[in-house]
C-alpha cells in the first residue's frame, strides 16, 4: 500500500541528511518527497504489485501532507522530472531497473528506456535530484547488490596505494591532509609510497563502489578517479564534521570549515538533533556547519541590536566575536538549523536568556531575521 505521510517523511529525513537547500526550484524536502513517491511507483511496477490506491488518490495524499505548499497539478510533472534524472543516472552507470521504452504520445517518438511505468520523462530535471534519487533507491533497497571482483579490488588498491596520506577523519589535522590529497590526486599515479589493503578503507562499502563505479574502470579511468575520490571524501567529511556535544571539537570543526570551504548556501542542519546523557546531564549534539554559517553570514553584526561586534575574536578565520543563539532552545526540542539560529553580541545573547523582556527580544528577532521559522 501507499506509505503514510509520516513514513514518507522518515524516508525524506534520511535521504536529505547532510545536504544543503538548492538555490532555486523546489525545496530539498519537496524534491526528496517526489523521489520517494517515484521509488514507490517504480518498486510496484518492478515487482508487479500496486500502490493499493490510484495515482490520483496518492497525489491527493501528498498534497494534504508534505507537498501542501505546491499546487496538486505540479506533483505529476515533478515526478516526471525524477524520471528524467533516473535516465541520466542510468546512462552514467547506476543500475536502475528498466524495461521497454517510452514512446511520445501522438508522434511515437522514442523517449528513452522505461524506468518507471506511468511517468514518462520531462524535458529537464532539478539538479539536486541527481543526488537525492540514488539515496532514495538505496533507502528502499532498489539497487542490485553486486560484488566487485578481485581484479577490480586490485585496480582500486593500485590507485590508492600510490598516495601516502590517506586521512581517516579522526583528527582535525586530517582535514588538511584531505585538502592536500584533493589537490594531489591528479598526479597520484606518479607516487609510490605506502600500501593499502581493502581493510584500510573499511568505511567504504566495496559493493557500492562496484555497482556505482565499476563501469568507469579501465577506458574511462579519469572519470572513475574523480567519482571514487568524491565517494571517499564524502565518507571522511561525514565522519569529521559529524554533529558533536563537545564544544572544543565543535570549534575545531568550525575552524576547519572556514579554512577549507567557502561560505555557501545555508546547510540543512537537523530538525531533531540527537541528545545524549553525559554524567547524568543531557547534552544536545551541535552541527558545526550550522554554527559556522550563522556566524559568518552575520559579518560581525548582531542580528538583534544590529550593532557591530563589541570586540575581535581570537578564533581563526573570523575577526568578529558573536555568539550563536537558538531561538527555540535545543533542550526544548528546537531544531539545530539556520532557521532557528542567530548570531548575537554577548549582551543581546544574555538579554534573550535572562532579561525580563526576553520574550519581546524573541519577537523582535522573528520580525528582523527573515530566515527564522516559528515553531509549529
Amino acid at each position: 500500500r501507499m506509505l503514510t505521510n509520516a513514513k514518507i517523511q522518515e524516508a525524506v529525513d534520511s535521504i536529505t541528511e547532510g545536504m544543503i537547500e538548492p538555490s532555486s526550484g523546489w525545496s530539498l524536502d519537496e524534491a526528496a518527497t517526489a523521489c520517494v513517491y517515484w521509488c514507490i511507483v517504480h518498486k510496484g511496477w518492478r515487482d508487479g504489485t500496486d500502490l493499493g490506491m490510484t495515482k490520483k488518490a496518492a497525489k491527493e495524499q501528498l498534497h494534504r501532507g508534505p507537498l501542501s505548499g505546491r499546487p496538486i497539478g505540479a506533483i505529476e510533472p515533478k515526478v516526471m522530472n525524477v524520471t528524467s534524472a533516473a535516465q541520466k543516472l542510468l546512462r552514467d552507470g547506476l543500475p536502475i531497473f528498466n524495461q521497454g521504452r517510452y514512446s511520445k504520445r501522438g508522434t511515437g517518438k522514442d523517449m528513452g528506456p522505461m524506468v518507471c511505468k506511468g511517468f514518462a520523462p520531462a524535458a529537464n530535471y532539478q539538479d539536486c535530484l541527481l543526488q537525492l534519487l540514488p539515496k532514495a533507491l538505496d533507502y528502499f533497497e532498489l539497487l542490485p547488490k553486486q560484488s566487485i571482483t578481485d581484479s577490480d579490488i586490485g585496480r582500486i588498491n593500485s590507485l590508492l596505494s600510490s598516495y601516502s596520506e590517506i586521512p581517516d577523519g579522526r583528527k582535525p589535522g586530517d582535514s588538511k591532509r584531505a585538502g592536500r590529497f584533493r589537490s594531489g590526486w591528479k598526479d597520484a599515479t606518479e607516487r609510490n609510497k605506502g600500501e593499502y589493503s581493502e581493510d584500510s578503507l573499511s568505511e567504504i562499502t566495496w559493493q557500492n563502489l562496484g555497482y556505482r563505479l565499476g563501469n568507469k574502470l579501465g577506458n574511462r579511468s579519469d572519470q572513475w578517479i574523480n567519482a571514487a575520490y568524491e565517494h571517499i571524501a564524502a565518507s571522511w567529511d561525514a565522519k569529521f564534521y559529524a554533529p558533536t556535544i563537545d564544544n572544543q571539537v565543535l570549534e575545531e570543526q568550525v575552524e576547519a570549515l572556514r579554512e577549507f570551504r567557502p561560505l555557501g548556501l545555508p546547510p540543512k542542519g537537523k530538525k531533531r538533533p540527537a541528545k545524549r546523557m553525559v554524567a547524568q546531564t543531557e547534552s544536545v549534539e551541535r552541527d558545526a556547519e550550522v554554527k559556522r554559517w550563522v556566524l559568518d553570514n552575520a559579518k560581525g553584526i548582531c542580528e538583534l541590536c544590529e550593532a557591530p561586534s563589541p570586540y575581535r575574536s581570537k578564533t581563526k578565520g573570523n575577526p568578529w566575536y558573536l555568539e550563536v543563539h537558538h531561538v527555540v532552545p535545543l533542550k526544548a526540542d528546537g531544531p539545530d538549523t539556520v532557521c532557528n539560529a542567530v548570531a548575537l553580541c554577548p549582551n543581546c545573547h544574555t538579554r534573550c536568556h535572562q532579561s525580563i523582556d526576553a520574550s519581546e527580544a524573541t519577537e523582535q528577532l522573528y520580525r528582523q531575521v527573515k530566515r527564522l521559522v516559528r515553531p509549529g
